[in-house]
């Protein structure tokens, strides 16, 4: 089970970017923030193929302005034989947010997903 667990002092994480309407126009930069990944993932066999799973949710916070979220993403990958070949099917979903909440979001964030690292 994967467990990650991200603590930002210095505003790396957000800086002025991510959340909500009250998040994204804060006039000063978010300088704490908390983000936490949990994810569980399992694999079966069938009688012509597998199927793989991955399950992962994602909660945070910022303080100041105070707005948390909690999302969750999920991928299911599933190989069928069929006859001399083999097909692949893959799913992949994430929880997303209109933003119109100020106080929070069922978003679900990547590590990525900060401005500074230009994703």
């Amino acid at each position: 089970m994967p467990v990650y667990y991200l603590r930002d002092e210095a505003g790396y994480s957000y800086g002025t970017f991510g959340g909500s309407s009250a998040t994204r126009s804060f006039r000063t930069p978010i300088r704490r923030s908390s983000d936490l990944w949990i994810g569980g993932r399992g694999h079966i066999e069938h009688t012509r193929g597998s199927t793989a799973l991955f399950l992962i949710l994602n909660v945070g916070e910022v303080p100041e302005p105070s707005w948390t979220h909690t999302g969750w993403a999920a991928k299911a990958a599933t190989t069928v034989d069929a006859g001399r070949g083999a097909v692949h099917l893959r799913a992949l979903y994430s929880t997303g947010d209109d933003g119109t909440d100020p106080a929070r979001s069922g978003e679900f964030r990547t590590i990525a997903q900060s401005v500074r690292d230009n994703r």
